[in-house]
């Protein structure tokens, strides 16, 4: 489990948060360690660099929000991609 740092720049859904805002998400990974294939159920996130724009989908829980599964953080632009323009 950890934690992201989002900096909000639009909000398609919700009303608890504005553009401009830091939002602190929790996401979950982990790692497949032993013999043979991992189990066919998510691994958790795959996590942007710092910088890329993403498309998070964010449900509220425990006082806070957590990235939703499987798909909560995408990736829209990357960073170095950015940097090209």
């Amino acid at each position: 489990m950890g934690v992201v740092e989002i900096r909000v720049a639009e909000l398609d859904k919700g009303d608890r948060l504005e553009s401009g805002d830091a939002v602190y998400a929790r996401f979950w990974r982990q790692q497949w360690r032993g013999e043979g294939n991992p189990d066919p159920f998510g691994s958790g996130h795959r996590l942007p660099k710092k910088g890329d724009t993403v498309r998070v989908y964010l449900r509220q829980n425990a006082g806070g929000y957590d990235a939703l599964l499987p798909n909560g953080i995408e990736v829209i632009s990357k960073a170095e991609d950015k940097a090209d323009e």
